[in-house]
């Protein structure tokens, strides 16, 4: 089901996959508690669930959560969620990622078709100076904290579980207090935890995006991210703003001038507009522009015909440097390097 929307992601009402819901059920079920009173509780119709194309609110995963973490008396109900998944056979979304050859490409993808899980929650991975740093961005809410937990500690469950390698993020900080007892944090996140922070956000080595995926398998790949995209065209909400925004930055990359004033001036608005209307949707002009530079980056370096400094050219970059640079800041390797493991 699709709507048209001019807010932010929480103002899509089919933004989940039920995944989410059976996931909190089987969490509260493995503390002791009858899932059935977590549905009667949190007002949840249960036969919802057994509906392979059913779609839920953001809203309803949101009182769901809420009410599992109230039952089972859990502050760490995200992380006790991520301990019942199995993260590499669970979601289309875990059957694609196990296919990448390497935990770089995991990451890539798992950026791309995260909104099949959910959508008012989003994570922003960038990779820069040695290192590998994910942020969610989202409300300051019960169902935020625990998208964090789980999320984080999903993707730790997953590095580890894919590449055969015990992995363990240099820094995880959390915008809420401190639990009483912070040993669920630990013993799945390591000891450099810590709460009250300005961000939630993890920090990794970006080394460990070179280790190699155990279950690789490029053709099986190519048969499931094509289930992904449609699913994620079906899924997805229609924002009519964020729409005209890509479609202004695409058409403005080569003209080297997509600077936020010419971008306005092409969809008949203001800078002042756009950035409100951003920050509403918890993004940044700077981010938006990247993303499509990214995108667009990795489209036109996958065909052969054309040449490395064709694709600087075509995405506003004044010189090979500026580019270089800033691709090596996207996806840890060079565009040449990245060219050359997309052959192999």
């Amino acid at each position: 089901m699709q709507s048209t929307i001019e807010s932010g992601p929480s103002a899509n009402p089919f933004g989940a996959s039920p995944f989410l819901i059976k996931v909190a059920a089987r969490a509260v079920e493995a503390a002791g508690v009858n899932s059935s009173i977590l549905f009667t509780q949190s007002e949840f119709d249960q036969t919802i669930l057994s509906d392979a194309d059913a779609r839920v609110s953001e809203e309803q995963v949101a009182a769901v959560w809420a009410c599992g973490a109230i039952l089972t008396a859990d502050p760490c109900f995200g992380i006790s969620c991520a301990n019942v998944v199995d993260p590499l056979a669970e979601h289309l979304l875990f059957y694609v990622l196990g296919t990448c050859k390497t935990l770089a490409d995991a990451v890539t993808l798992a950026h791309r078709y995260q909104s099949l899980v959910h959508q008012a929650t989003r994570f922003e991975v960038t990779i820069g100076n040695g290192l590998l740093q994910g942020r969610l961005v989202g409300a300051d809410d019960l169902y935020t904290i625990g998208s964090a937990q789980f999320g984080f500690a999903l993707f730790v469950r997953f590095a580890s579980a894919a590449t055969g390698t015990n992995i363990v993020p240099n820094k995880v900080t959390f915008k809420h207090m401190a639990p009483s007892d912070i040993a669920p944090y630990t013993r799945c996140l390591g000891s450099a935890v810590s709460f009250e922070q300005a961000q939630n956000e993890f920090v990794f080595d970006a080394s460990i995006l070179e280790l190699p995926i155990r279950t690789a398998d490029a053709a099986l790949q190519t048969i499931l991210t094509t289930v992904a995209e449609k699913e994620r065209r079906q899924s997805a909400p229609v924002d009519v703003f964020r729409q005209r925004l890509d479609e202004a930055l695409r058409a403005s990359l080569p003209t080297a001038d997509a600077s936020i004033e010419r971008i306005a001036s092409r969809m008949s608005s203001s800078a002042r507009t756009i950035q409100r209307r951003l920050r509403e949707r918890g993004t940044t002009f700077f981010d938006e522009l990247e993303a499509v530079r990214k995108e667009t980056a990795q489209v036109h370096l996958a065909q052969p015909g054309v040449s490395i400094s064709q694709v600087a050219f075509l995405l506003g970059f004044s010189d090979m440097t500026s580019f270089s640079r800033a691709f090596a800041r996207w996806f840890g390797y060079s565009p040449r390097e990245w060219r050359k493991r997309q052959r192999v």
